[in-house]
């Protein structure tokens, strides 16, 4: 068994340029969705886990976005890898005002290893990553959030 080179980055993570993956998620109600259905005309899709502290201040900063009318809930997505009871319960303590959509399966932390939390990503409506981060403190910019969903 090879290792991967250190500049092999396929598969390793959701990277800006790639497809994001169309993968069966469930809704809090436990039915079964893809996740180019959610994509719609573009999204940002936040990666949350219940016990992950920084995830709360994220959730915040969108919190934020969505009172001063600069960006809609529709526009924002969480997947969560958990249950569904566990999601459920995640959605109302925490009051998230945006869909969430459940990886039971794990799917994107196996296959795609998305283990730290808060992932943000900007999906274009072609499906195309435009944007990811991990930083908390990083600003926000509704416009150009708005533009890469275009793409």
């Amino acid at each position: 068994m090879s290792s991967k080179a250190a500049t092999d980055t396929t598969g390793y993570r959701l990277l800006i340029g790639q497809q994001f993956p169309n993968v069966e998620v469930l809704d809090l109600d436990g039915n079964v969705t893809k996740t180019s259905q959610i994509l719609g005309q573009g999204r940002v899709f936040l990666f949350l886990e219940p016990t992950c502290s920084y995830c709360v201040k994220i959730i915040d900063r969108w919190r934020d976005q969505f009172e001063k009318k600069l960006m809609s809930p529709e526009e924002v997505a969480a997947i969560v890898p958990a249950s569904v009871e566990a999601a459920q319960a995640y959605q109302r303590l925490q009051s998230l005002p945006f869909a969430v959509y459940v990886d039971t399966g794990l799917i994107f932390m196996n296959r795609f290893q998305v283990t730290d939390f808060p992932l943000q990503l900007v999906v274009g409506k072609s499906g195309t990553i435009h944007d990811y981060n991990f930083q908390v403190d990083r600003q926000i910019f509704a416009d150009q959030i708005r533009r890469q969903f275009e793409k």
